[in-house]
């Protein structure tokens, strides 16, 4: 059974000798002294950085990987807009092209100037003539 990774025999090694370095009647008093500094520190301002410093670095390659996908992300949504704006002008020629063939069709199937004078047409006739006269 380990405790954060200290096996039984680690512990009492260690407790043998805290019990020689500091005696055995003062151990209690030394035990509350290492408490009360260690709530100190994990209550300071020092200490509260460097836990959100270590967490920063331990999130640096994940935050890496996501901005470089980003980045990735920016590159394509530019190639989409460079080829959608391509298609755009290339369907707006097409659309022109479309519209000059509308206009040449039109010019090709209307009747010629010439065959339009030949016809007479009863209205450009003298008043008080008859087209039936004739």
């Amino acid at each position: 059974m380990d405790i954060f990774g200290i096996g039984p025999l680690e512990i009492i090694f260690i407790l043998l000798i805290a019990m020689v370095v500091v005696g055995p009647r003062n151990m209690g008093k030394t035990g509350r002294m290492i408490g009360s500094f260690l709530n100190r520190l994990y209550r300071s301002e020092n200490w509260k950085l460097i836990n959100e410093a270590s967490r920063n670095l331990r999130n640096l390659p994940n935050r890496l990987a996501r901005e470089a996908a980003l980045d990735e992300l920016d590159a394509l949504h530019k190639d989409i807009a460079e080829t959608s704006k391509a298609i755009s002008d290339t369907g707006r020629d097409f659309t022109q092209d479309i519209q000059d063939l509308d206009v040449g069709l039109r010019a090709w199937q209307a009747p010629s100037p010439d065959a339009v004078d030949s016809k007479e047409d009863p209205l450009d006739q003298a008043p008080g003539t008859d087209a039936s006269d004739g």
